[in-house]
C-alpha cells in the first residue's frame, strides 16, 4: 500500500513545509522514519505538555511513543524519556531487569509548544530538523492563547543566530490533520484566505519563496483510500464530518455556507475592523463583508476598546441580519473574524 512520504517534497527554498492531509496516511511515521534513517539530529513537538508527558517511557513501560511503528517495522528501539521538566530526549533504548533504559546521546529532543516558547538558554545548534506534529488542534481542544506568536518564538528558541553564523536555517515540517481551516497558525501567518483559494481552485499546493514556505494539502493514494474506507472505524463514521476529514482531507468542520464573492457595485462602507470591512447595499438590508478597504470609522482588532466600541456601534446589529442570512462573505476567514466578535 502506498503511503505519504513527506521528504519527496523537501526543498532547501522552503525551510518551513505545512502538510496536511488524512489520518493514517503517512505523515509522522515518514518524517520520523526519515530523520531515524539519515541520523539526523531533531526537535519533536506538539502543543502541549500534556501531549508530550503521555508520550514519556515510565516505571510502567513506554507511553504512547510515536516510534512504536518504526520500532516495529525497522527492529529498533527508540523512544523518550525525561531529561528535566517539559524536555524530553529521545533515545535508543535496551530492556534492563524488565524496564526501558536508554543509552548513548540522545539523537533529538521531544518538547511541547507550551513550554518550549517559555524556556530561554536551551541550545539546540545540533539538531537540524524540527517535527511539529499535529499543529492544528481537534475541535473539542482548548485552544492555547496567542498559539501563533508561541511557534514563531518556539521556532526562534530552537534557530537562534544560526543564519547569522552561515549555517542553513532549522527545517521545520508541520504536521496535521484537516481538522480546522481557521487554526492558530493559520491565522497567525495569515494563511486562511490563501489555503481557502487553493480549495477553490483545487490545487493541492502552495509555495511562497518570498516567505520560505510551502503548504502540501496532501491527497492519498486510490489505494489507501479503498483500503481505508472499508475499516471499521469509517464504516462508522460514514456520512459524518468526521469521515470526510479524517478520508477524504476535507475541512469538513468549517461552515464554508456564506461565501460569496462579489463585486461591491450598489454597496457602501459601513466600517471596517482589523482586515474586514462592511459594507451595506444601498437601500436594503444586506450587508457585505470584503478585504476591499473605504473610507469609513476604522477600528483596531487588536485594541481592547476598539473591539468593543465596534460591538456597541455596530456589531449587535450584524447579529440578527447573520441569524437571517442576510449578511455574505468575501471569504470563511472574515465570516470567522466577523463571527468571533458578534457571537
Amino acid at each position: 500500500m502506498r503511503y505519504i512520504n513527506i521528504w519527496d517534497y523537501i526543498d532547501p527554498n522552503y525551510p518551513f513545509q505545512i502538510f496536511m492531509g488524512g489520518r493514517g496516511t503517512g505523515k509522522t511515521y515518514s518524517a520520523l522514519d526519515g530523520l531515524t534513517s539519515q541520523k539526523e539530529k531533531f526537535v519533536f513537538m506538539r502543543r502541549t505538555a500534556q501531549e508530550l508527558e503521555l508520550m514519556l517511557d515510565n516505571d510502567n513501560g513506554e507511553g504512547a511513543n510515536p516510534f512504536k511503528p518504526i520500532n516495529l517495522n525497522k527492529n529498533l528501539n527508540i523512544g523518550l524519556h525525561r531529561i528535566v521538566k517539559n524536555l524530553a530526549g529521545i533515545y535508543n533504548r535496551e530492556t534492563v531487569d524488565g524496564k526501558l533504559q536508554p543509552f548513548g546521546a540522545p539523537i533529538g529532543y521531544g518538547a511541547a509548544l507550551s513550554t518550549l516558547s517559555t524556556i530561554r538558554g536551551i541550545d539546540f545548534s545540533d539538531c537540524s530538523y524540527s517535527i511539529y506534529d499535529e499543529f492544528v488542534p481537534e475541535k473539542h481542544v482548548r485552544r492555547m492563547k496567542a498559539e501563533g506568536s508561541a511557534l514563531l518564538n518556539a521556532y526562534e528558541t530552537m534557530n537562534r543566530n544560526r543564519e547569522l553564523e552561515g549555517r542553513e536555517p532549522l527545517y521545520m515540517f508541520m504536521l496535521s490533520n484537516s481538522n480546522d481551516i481557521y487554526n492558530p497558525i493559520f491565522t497567525e501567518l495569515g494563511l486562511v484566505y490563501e489555503i481557502e483559494k487553493m480549495l477553490r481552485a483545487g490545487k493541492h499546493d502552495l509555495y511562497m519563496k518570498d516567505r520560505a514556505l510551502a503548504v502540501h494539502l496532501l491527497e492519498a493514494s486510490d489505494e489507501f483510500m479503498q483500503a481505508k474506507s472499508q475499516t471499521a472505524i469509517m464504516k462508522l463514521a460514514k456520512g459524518t464530518s468526521f469521515r470526510e476529514m479524517a478520508l477524504d482531507n476535507k475541512f469538513a468542520y468549517n461552515d464554508f455556507s456564506l461565501i460569496k464573492p462579489q463585486k461591491l457595485d450598489g454597496f457602501r462602507p459601513v466600517c471596517s475592523i482589523g482586515k474586514a470591512t462592511i459594507y451595506n447595499r444601498k437601500n436594503s438590508n444586506a450587508v457585505y463583508v470584503s478585504y476591499a478597504p473605504a473610507k469609513c470609522p476604522q477600528f483596531k482588532a487588536e485594541h481592547e476598546q476598539d473591539v468593543m466600541d465596534f460591538y456597541n456601534r455596530y456589531g449587535r446589529h450584524l447579529k440578527p441580519l447573520f441569524i437571517s442570512g442576510r449578511i455574505s462573505f468575501e471569504s470563511y476567514e472574515l465570516k470567522r473574524i466577523i463571527l468571533d466578535l458578534i457571537l
